[in-house]
């Protein structure tokens, strides 16, 4: 499943050209990118052993909203293009932040999906 993701990631990259061709980060960054998210899981699947269901879902929505916010700036750097007006305007189109911010909460419905029992 992390394989896949990053897979669906660099195809989002490259079919909506979201880093402008020579700014997309490469496969393996992004597997980098993505496998941080097994931090936050052992801490959930940590605190579910030792305090239950309840703390287990405070940890994930602690740590993958943090994570999203990582991988959202993250990403972002990497969408960016250059100085000039047209690709400024590009660069804060509704579809590449909304692509983008998608991307972001997929991570953390990804951990949801990975850390439930």
């Amino acid at each position: 499943m992390w394989i896949l993701e990053a897979v669906l990631l660099k195809g989002c990259f490259y079919f909506f050209s979201l880093g402008g061709g020579n700014t997309a980060p490469p496969f393996l960054e992004l597997l980098c990118y993505t496998g941080y998210k097994f931090v936050g899981l052992s801490l959930i699947v940590l605190s579910q052993l030792l305090f239950g269901t309840v703390a287990s879902y405070i940890v994930l929505f602690v740590t993958g909203g943090f994570f999203c916010l990582f991988f959202f700036q993250t990403v972002r750097v990497h969408c960016q293009n250059g100085n000039t007006l047209a690709e400024h305007i590009r660069e804060v189109s509704m579809n590449r932040k909304t692509l983008t911010l998608i991307c972001s909460i997929g991570q953390l419905l990804t951990m949801w999906f990975l850390s439930i029992n």
